[in-house]
């Protein structure tokens, strides 16, 4: 950083001027984290929605494997009693 200074009255005022490669990082560094951020939520994201999705279909197997089941033992108790 560089200083200047002027009169200003009796009192100096001083004036701190940024250089500008140092602006130029911190947009650098700024982007890439704000890259990185983004990248890591899309990821994030679209593991969560996959890791639903998964649960879902297990979640309809296993109830059609309980109806199934359900059918089967309706089926084995008509065969058992045919004239009820």
């Amino acid at each position: 950083m560089q200083r200047h200074s002027r009169q200003a009255g009796d009192k100096e005022v001083i004036r701190k001027v940024m250089d500008p490669a140092y602006v130029s990082a911190f947009a650098a560094l700024a982007g890439a984290g704000i890259g990185g951020a983004t990248s890591f939520a899309t990821s994030w994201m679209t593991n969560w929605a996959q890791t639903r999705a998964q649960r879902l279909v297990h979640k309809i197997e296993r109830m059609e494997e309980l109806y199934k089941n359900f059918v089967e033992e309706g089926l084995t108790v008509l065969r058992r009693f045919p004239g009820t």
